[in-house]
């Protein structure tokens, strides 16, 4: 380090760069603090109000890192996407699995109950004006996902999203369609916006 770097922000600039250039050295710092976080839980609650208390003062200035990480290292975050969909995917069918066991009355009424709604709500919007939508982006050679906002090539990577699950009360209209890439489909689920971030 040049010089003595004094404020918080220099400090944290710096250890951003350090970090980069060093990612093995990155990494065994984070395993350790998931180490610490899982056994010394009065630090881990410190640590996680830290974080939050960050987070929140620094909203837009993470964001615009963030997306610019994910422009400049596609491939790395796409499959550290797809692993994490994929992490949280199997934990939900587990879940799921376990709840549909334990209560196979209620799981049987609830898919009904869904499917009858899902058709209720797709048959009531334009589905003429979403078909020649979703053609007109299937047809273009990439897209810009809705959520991350990264830019994927179109075969193999769209998924058209409705904004408003149909499950939620959501239409099947134009304004409530999206594009977004898989990985951020699979992870959104059926969350309302509000409830969902990439």
């Amino acid at each position: 380090m040049s010089g003595m770097v004094k404020t918080k922000e220099e400090r944290a600039a710096y250890m951003r760069e350090y970090m980069a250039r060093n990612p093995d050295k990155a990494e065994r710092a984070a395993l350790r603090k998931r180490q610490r976080r899982a056994t010394d839980f009065e630090w881990a609650e410190k640590d996680r109000m830290r974080s939050a208390a960050y987070t929140t003062e620094h909203v837009e200035e993470n964001r615009a890192r963030a997306l610019t990480w994910q422009r400049e290292n596609k491939e790395q975050y796409t499959a550290r996407q797809d692993r994490l969909a994929k992490e949280q995917s199997a934990a939900r069918v587990v879940k799921t699995a376990k709840w549909k066991k334990e209560n196979p009355d209620k799981a049987q009424a609830n898919a009904v109950e869904s499917e009858h709604r899902r058709r209720s709500r797709k048959l009531s919007g334009d589905a003429s004006s979403c078909s020649a939508i979703i053609r007109h982006w299937k047809a273009q050679p990439s897209f810009r996902c809705c959520l991350c906002g990264v830019e994927f090539p179109t075969k193999g990577n769209l998924h058209v999203d409705h904004v408003i699950p149909l499950a939620k009360g959501g239409v099947h209209e134009v304004i409530n369609l999206q594009r977004l890439c898989k990985s951020c489909n699979l992870r959104k689920g059926a969350s309302l916006p509000d409830n969902y971030t990439a």
